[in-house]
C-alpha cells in the first residue's frame, strides 16, 4: 500500500480485488469522479458507484479499462441501481437510502 495524493493505493494489483466499489461523497465528489474512478478502472473494478450526498444521486461507472470507464451515468431519486454481474440489484435509489435508517428529510447545510 502507498499513500498517493491522500489516497491509499494498493500497488501491483494483478487482478480485480472487487467487482463493485462504492464511495460516499460529501465533499470529495470531484476527486471521486476523477482520480478515484481512474484508479478503480485501471484495477479492473467492474462497477464503481460514487454517491453524491449533497446532489442526492449516484454516479455509476461501468466497463473499466486502462483509459477509464466506458459508461458513466447518474441515478437519482426514483431511479434504479443495478450491478447484475456483481449480484446486486435491482435496487430502488430511495429504498437503498431508507434501508440504512439514516435518511434525513431535513435540508442539507449550505456550502
Amino acid at each position: 500500500m502507498e499513500l498517493i495524493d491522500g489516497l491509499l493505493v494498493e500497488k501491483d494489483v494483478k487482478s480485480p480485488q472487487a467487482a463493485l466499489a462504492i464511495e460516499v461523497s460529501w465533499s470529495t465528489l470531484r476527486r471521486d469522479r476523477g482520480r478515484q474512478a481512474s484508479l478503480y478502472a485501471v484495477a479492473g473494478v467492474e462497477q464503481y458507484w460514487a454517491y453524491d450526498v449533497k446532489g442526492r444521486h449516484v454516479v455509476v461507472h461501468r466497463g473499466p479499462s486502462a483509459d477509464g470507464y466506458a459508461e458513466i451515468l447518474e441515478v437519482g431519486p426514483g431511479g434504479t441501481l443495478e450491478a447484475a454481474s456483481c449480484g446486486v440489484g435491482p435496487l430502488g435509489f430511495d429504498d437503498l437510502l431508507h434501508a440504512t435508517g439514516r435518511v434525513s428529510r431535513r435540508p442539507l447545510p449550505a456550502g
